[in-house]
């Protein structure tokens, strides 16, 4: 028998819920691979690159796509439905009683934010954040998240899917103290960038299939319940 077909795709080195280098698991996994299957198109082989190297992977054709690079980056090529929505928030001590109420009142407050949040969450952030400081940038999120609770950081800006996982992993061993989520940013969509028209159609048909099925939404709820896989 001729050995099963397997679409090539590029993702971040470590995503956790989303992705799990160290087993090839997450949310976002579950649900690329299940609509791969569903559409036909055989296995998902992942290649966990940066950014830029995946770019460069595409346009080489090596991979078969890359997922998670935003459609405003303007990458060539075809982009899929939308796999799942990041719902990037700001977060606080809730014993600070900080008013986070729009992207602009974060000029008045310490904030870390995730690696290259200043290109990613759009002018009026970029604005906010401009010439500060007391801003910083982190690639750890879990650092993110010890610096909350250590006082260092007044306002952290990340996924929510992200912020829990890693406070989860933060309760292991310390005490958390109660947080307020500010929901002050419009959620992201997901896709992925394919190099072949025909390859994207098809995954979307299956993406389509597994949307329609309970098991898409069961997907999404078991991120908080999937193990803590750290490498």
């Amino acid at each position: 028998m001729p050995p099963e077909p397997v679409v090539e795709l590029a993702v971040a080195k470590h995503l956790p819920p989303y992705f799990f280098k160290s087993s090839n698991e997450g949310i976002e996994q579950r649900i690329v691979e299940q609509a791969i299957q569903l559409a036909g198109l055989g296995g998902l082989k992942l290649h966990y690159l940066s950014y830029p190297r995946a770019e460069l992977e595409l346009a080489s054709g090596t991979i078969n796509g890359a997922i998670n690079i935003p459609k405003e980056s303007n990458v060539p090529g075809f982009y899929s439905d939308t796999l799942l929505y990041f719902q990037n928030v700001a977060v606080t001590l809730t014993k600070n009683d900080l008013t986070v109420d729009s992207i602009d009142d974060l000029a008045n407050y310490r904030v870390f934010a995730f690696g290259n949040a200043h290109k990613y969450l759009g002018e009026r952030f970029a604005n906010a954040i401009k010439g500060k400081r007391d801003y910083e940038e982190f690639t750890n999120q879990f650092a993110q998240v010890t610096h909350l609770m250590s006082d260092h950081a007044q306002v952290i800006v990340l996924d929510k899917r992200i912020f829990i996982y890693y406070l989860r992993m933060y309760e292991r061993n310390n005490q958390a103290m109660d947080v307020t989520i500010h929901p002050i940013f419009e959620p992201s969509p997901r896709h992925i960038v394919f190099n072949s028209e025909a390859m994207r159609d098809q995954f979307n048909r299956g993406l389509a299939y597994l949307k329609a099925t309970a098991r898409y939404e069961s997907i999404l709820a078991s991120a908080q319940t999937l193990a803590m896989i750290e490498e």
